[in-house]
């Protein structure tokens, strides 16, 4: 797996001219007036009153590329060792097992991760900062995140080698050099900007390899300082647990207008899920079925599990799928352990106000077009997918089960075999604890092929798991995974199906976007319940160049996502709204049967 002579003599050559070509740069910017002034005459002044910005272009060049400091702030919350104790007793022993060096600051962030940066200047010796996320440690014990810090150290380790440990945190600072750029908008940042986004692609296609070899040696050095299983354990729990989170916490805490999130979380309370193993067991075989990217930083779960030589079969797999009673913030971070989750939640403060400012969007749509619903049903008899809409609606808001309609049971009494009616009521049998019920409803659905046939696939071989029964939980996954093969092919699109008055209200709905926008589709994808609105700005060869080269985005385009953004909330149907570029190939199924036109 260790990458060969001639894949790091290619990415050191990138390295090479990459520096080197910013080096150049910048001093070239930096002496250009005094070059222009060298010119003859008249014609010198004016070249050199003409560049005069340029040194300040070069000098953002060379503190961009190669200033050991960061212009953005902090990466998270400074730990001190005398504060963490235990933290930095953990963080100690496991450098020390590897033979790293001992990183210069260990901070603490919102990320469900955790990582070494490093930093280098041209001259001196590398800046590593450690930086941990909060929520990793809340939901791993001591022992996972342990074999996660040894993961990291292991590429700083000396006996990861020192010529793989510059070659990989060179791709890192220049992967991070990438992002940076797009940040710094402006005319000062436009030779960077524009040899950056050209350069650093092509530096990463050429090291994926290498990357994931480097993975691969820092995963085994792990497991030779703390053992196999613990690594995968920490592997697979970082997959179960970070799924947990996405799933009912971060939704739920979005939803409520209150800020404590992380003090939330730090209480320790279970999660909503994984419900059981068996559960859990499915959520492993989603993340063992994700096949390998080579356009990836990180092998596949599989390979990884498999290049530790542990079993990755669910039935035998060390699964740690409960959320631990002592955390490894617990543990670690001791008395500063509620201090740090209040301090994370004013540091996060403004992300959490925007993401529950999305929540409550969604979720004042969702009232609105509940309220449509309602507001037909006075007039006439709901249809049996209005019913579906409507239970599902009221599921979406939360709404308490005793002020609920009896939506799914009319709906299944006039149509018993309707699909997304079967699955709503399993999915509502299941989360009261009833199985065997949930199963006898996923058992048609998932004999008829259509859209919920995988996931009732999947959650039979979730009920075979409960009842112990592997060789029928297999069959199953296998059944579902040949289905999902069979799919994954580029997605095709047909005509949004709505009749002429909601085409009407939907671009009357949509006037003021439909004003600014060069052109908007309507396109349904085969298959699936959800709607594509499709937003062409206009542009012109002009407002790109300037685009490219400045990092702003064109005026025509800002305008446009205002205009979305205002009436998108008052749309009652279910959509997807995406902008495209000038050439973007999705502008192959835009046609004149899907366009939206301005009613004015």
């Amino acid at each position: 797996m260790a990458a060969t002579f001639s894949e790091r003599l290619r990415i050191h050559a990138w390295l090479w001219f990459g520096e080197g070509f910013l080096i150049a740069l910048s001093v070239l910017l930096c002496l250009l007036p005094l070059l222009a002034w060298l010119l003859p005459g008249w014609a010198g002044w004016l070249a050199a009153a003409l560049t005069l910005p340029s040194p300040l272009m070069g000098w953002s060049i060379a503190r961009q590329a190669f200033s050991r400091r960061d212009d953005d702030e902090a990466p998270g919350i400074e730990l001190q060792a005398h504060a963490v104790p235990a933290l930095a007793t953990a963080v100690e022993q496991v450098r020390t097992r590897l033979g790293a060096p001992m990183p210069d600051a260990v901070y603490l962030d919102e990320g469900f991760n955790a990582s070494i940066r490093q930093r280098a200047s041209l001259f001196g010796r590398p800046h590593n900062v450690l930086v941990l996320g909060l929520p990793l440690l809340e939901t791993l014990d001591t022992t996972a995140c342990t074999a996660v810090l040894a993961h990291e150290f292991a590429h700083i380790a000396q006996r990861h080698g020192r010529y793989s440990s510059r070659l990989y945190f060179a791709r890192e600072r220049w992967r991070a050099l990438g992002e940076r750029t797009e940040k710094h908008i402006g005319l000062a940042h436009a030779p960077l900007r524009l040899f950056v986004a050209w350069y650093v692609p092509r530096l990463l296609e050429a090291s994926f390899a290498f990357a994931r070899s480097c993975e691969y040696q820092a995963d085994a050095e792990a497991a030779q300082a703390c053992g196999s299983i613990p690594m995968a354990q920490a592997l697979i729990g970082l997959r179960i647990q970070s799924r947990a989170l996405r799933r009912a916490f971060w939704p739920q805490r979005y939803a409520a207008a209150d800020s404590g999130h992380f003090v939330e979380l730090a209480r320790g309370q279970a999660l909503a899920e994984p419900l059981d193993r068996a559960q859990a067991c499915t959520w492993l075989h989603d993340a063992l079925d994700e096949e390998a990217d080579e356009h990836s930083t990180h092998p596949s779960l599989a390979q990884r599990l498999q290049a530790l030589a542990v079993d990755s079969d669910a039935q035998h797999a060390p699964i740690a799928w409960q959320r631990p009673s002592a955390s490894a913030a617990q543990q670690w971070l001791g008395a500063e352990h509620q201090a740090l989750a209040q301090a994370m939640d004013e540091r996060c403060a403004e992300q959490f106000q925007q993401r529950h400012a999305q929540a409550s969007q969604r979720r004042r749509a969702q009232r609105g077009e509940a309220h449509g619903l309602f507001s037909k049903r006075a007039l006439r008899a709901l249809s049996v997918d209005e019913m579906a809409r409507l239970a599902w609606l009221e599921d979406c808001l939360q709404v308490p089960a005793e002020e609920r309609g009896p939506w799914l049971e009319q709906g299944l009494a006039m149509e018993p075999a309707h699909h997304w009616l079967m699955f709503q009521h399993a999915q509502k049998l299941q989360e009261q604890g009833d199985f065997t019920g949930a199963a006898t409803c996923w058992q048609p659905l998932a004999e008829q092929p259509g859209y919920y046939q995988v996931s009732a696939l999947h959650h039979m071989a979730e009920q075979a798991l409960r009842g112990q029964d592997w060789a029928a939980a297999q069959a199953l996954r296998a059944q579902a995974d040949s289905l999902v093969q069979q799919s994954e092919q580029a997605p095709s699109y047909e005509h949004h199906g709505l009749s002429a008055p909601q085409l009407q209200r939907l671009s009357a709905t949509l006037a003021p976007l439909l004003s600014q926008a060069e052109g908007v589709w309507l396109l349904r994808e085969t298959g699936a319940n959800q709607h594509l609105l499709l937003i062409k700005p206009p542009s012109t060869a002009l407002s790109r160049l300037l685009q490219r080269i400045t990092g702003e985005a064109h005026y025509e385009r800002q305008y446009c996502q205002v205009a979305l953004d205002r009436v998108l909330p008052r749309v009652d149907l279910p959509l997807e709204a995406l902008m495209l570029d000038a050439f973007d190939p999705m502008l192959e199924h835009c046609d004149a049967r899907c366009a939206l036109h301005d009613q004015g």
